[in-house]
C-alpha cells in the first residue's frame, strides 16, 4: 500500500465508516430486546427490561473478554501483514480461535449453573429474579455465537474486507427483529397459533437464531473470500504466548471494567431499593442504551486506526502512526461531543422511545447533561488506550485503568450515589470523574512517546 494511501484521511474513513455501521447494528442486537420488551403491557415490560438490563451487565464482562482477544488478534495479524510475515499471521487465526472456543464453553457452564447466585449477590429486586435467570440461562448456552461473531468479523476487517462484515451485521440485526417479533408477540394466522407468544424467552432466542446464521455465514467468508484456513497444525505456543501478551493485559482491563460494571449496578439497585423505586435501574437501561450508541464512533475510528497503525509500526514508520493517533483523536472528541448533546437537547424525544414513565424521562434527562462531560472524557480514552495497546505499551493503561475505575468510578458511585444521596446523577458524576482523570493521564503518557521504544514483533 502507497504511503500517500494509508495516510490519507479518506483511508481511515474507508475503514472506520463499516465499522461505525457494524457496531451500530451489534448494539442494536444487543439492545434491541429491552426496545421490543419495553412495548408490552407495563405490568410485565418494567420487569423484563430490567432483567435483560440486569443479565446483559454480566454477559457484557464476558463478552468484552473475548472481543479484547479479539482485538489482540488483529493487533498482530495488522503486524504481520506490515512485516509481510504470513506463516505467522496464519497462526494467529487458529490460535485466537481456539482460545475463544475453550473460553466459550467454561464461561457457558458457569453462568448456567451459577445464574441465580450471580443476580442474589447483584441485589437485583425479587420480582425480576426468575426472568434474569430465565433469560440468562438461555444466552449463556449460546455464549459462543457472539464469541465467534466478534472474532471472525475481526478476520475479516484485518483482510479489509469492512463491507462484508458490515453486511453480516446488518443481516443479523434484521434477522433479530423478525425472529423477535414472531417469537415475543406469538404468531396468530385465521385463530390458529402457529407460533407461541413466548415474550423474554423469544427475544432470549429470537437473538441466538439471527447470530447462529450470521456466524454460518461468516464461516463461509473467511474461507472464501479472506482465504483463511484454520489447521490445527498450526497451533503454536509462541503464538498463544503473543495473544495472551498483548491481550490478557487488556483483557484484564477489559474485566476489570465491567466487573466494576456489575458493582455500580448492585449500587443502583440498593438505591432502587431504598427507594423503593424499580424505575432509578430501569432509567440506567435506557440512559446506558443511549450512552452507547454515543460512543461507537470512537470506538469505530479507534479500531480503523489500530489497522492503520498497526501496519505503519510494523514497517518502523513511527511519525506516521503518531500523526493517525492524534488526528482520530480530535475526531472522536468532537463527533461524540456533538452525538451527546443531540441526546440530551432530545431527550424526552429519545427515552420516549422506550418508555412513557415521566419519573424515567425526568431523571434521564438530568443523567444525560452529566453524560456529554463522560463522553469527552471516553474519547480521549478510547483512542489512546487501543493506540498504546497496538504499539505495545500495554501495561500502563491496563494498570491506570483498572485503578481508575475501581477508586474513582466504583467508590464515588457508592460515596455520591449512595452515601451522599444522589442517586443515578451521583453515580454518573463518579463514572465522569474517572474518564475525565483517565484522559488528562494517557495524553500524558502518549505524548512522553515510551511506546515509540517497544517493538512489538
Amino acid at each position: 500500500m502507497e504511503k500517500d494511501s494509508i495516510m490519507s484521511n479518506k483511508y481511515i474513513f474507508i475503514l472506520s465508516v463499516p465499522i461505525f455501521i457494524e457496531l451500530f447494528m451489534q448494539v442494536l442486537v444487543n439492545n434491541v430486546d429491552q426496545i421490543m420488551l419495553s412495548q408490552l403491557p407495563k405490568d410485565v415490560s418494567d420487569i423484563y427490561v430490567n432483567a435483560v438490563g440486569q443479565t446483559n451487565t454480566v454477559l457484557n464482562v464476558f463478552i468484552m473478554f473475548f472481543s479484547v482477544f479479539s482485538a489482540a488478534s488483529i493487533i498482530l495479524i495488522s503486524q504481520y501483514k506490515g512485516a509481510k510475515d504470513k506463516e505467522r499471521e496464519n497462526r494467529v487465526y487458529t490460535m485466537a480461535l481456539v482460545i475463544n472456543i475453550v473460553f466459550s464453553i467454561v464461561i457457558g457452564i458457569i453462568l448456567v449453573l451459577f445464574c441465580r447466585h450471580f443476580f442474589m449477590w447483584m441485589q437485583v429486586d425479587d420480582k425480576v429474579l426468575d426472568s434474569a435467570c430465565t433469560y440468562m440461562r438461555i444466552n449463556a448456552i449460546f455464549i459462543i455465537l457472539p464469541s465467534l461473531i466478534t472474532l471472525f468479523s475481526g478476520f475479516l476487517r484485518s483482510n479489509e474486507l469492512m463491507m462484508q462484515s458490515l453486511a453480516i451485521s446488518i443481516l443479523v440485526n434484521i434477522l433479530n427483529i423478525i425472529f423477535n417479533a414472531l417469537l415475543i408477540n406469538g404468531l396468530t394466522i385465521n385463530g390458529i397459533n402457529i407460533i407461541p407468544r413466548l415474550e423474554l424467552t423469544g427475544a432470549a432466542l429470537g437473538s441466538v437464531f439471527a447470530r447462529l446464521i450470521g456466524v454460518i455465514i461468516l464461516i463461509y467468508l473467511i474461507i472464501k473470500k479472506a482465504n483463511i484456513h484454520i489447521k490445527l497444525k498450526a497451533l503454536s505456543k509462541e503464538t498463544l504466548k503473543k495473544i495472551f501478551q498483548v491481550g490478557l493485559p487488556s483483557g484484564g482491563e477489559a474485566l476489570s471494567y465491567n466487573v466494576s460494571q456489575i458493582v455500580i449496578l448492585i449500587i443502583i439497585n440498593l438505591i432502587a431499593r431504598k427507594e423503593n423505586d424499580l424505575s432509578i435501574a430501569n432509567t440506567k437501561m435506557y440512559v446506558y442504551i443511549l450512552a452507547n450508541i454515543t460512543y461507537l464512533f470512537a470506538s469505530a475510528f479507534s479500531q480503523g486506526m489500530q489497522i492503520i497503525i498497526g501496519r505503519l509500526l510494523g514497517a518502523r514508520r513511527i511519525e506516521d502512526a503518531e500523526n493517525r493517533v492524534w488526528y482520530t483523536v480530535k475526531s472522536s472528541y468532537f463527533v461524540s461531543t456533538a452525538i451527546s448533546i443531540f441526546m440530551f437537547i432530545f431527550s424526552y424525544q429519545v427515552l420516549g422511545i422506550f418508555t412513557d414513565n415521566q419519573a424515567i424521562l425526568e431523571l434521564g434527562r438530568q443523567i444525560l447533561f452529566v453524560e456529554i462531560f463522560l463522553e469527552m472524557g471516553r474519547a480521549f480514552n478510547i483512542v489512546l488506550v487501543r493506540a498504546l495497546q497496538t504499539s505495545g505499551d500495554i501495561m500502563f493503561p491496563t494498570t491506570t485503568a483498572i485503578i481508575f475505575c475501581w477508586a474513582v468510578a466504583v467508590l464515588g458511585s457508592y460515596f455520591f450515589g449512595y452515601v451522599l444521596g444522589m442517586g443515578l446523577i451521583g453515580v454518573w458524576i463518579a463514572m465522569t470523574l474517572d474518564e475525565i482523570f483517565r484522559a488528562i493521564i494517557f495524553c500524558i503518557r502518549f505524548k512522553k512517546g515510551k511506546w515509540r521504544e517497544i517493538e512489538l514483533i
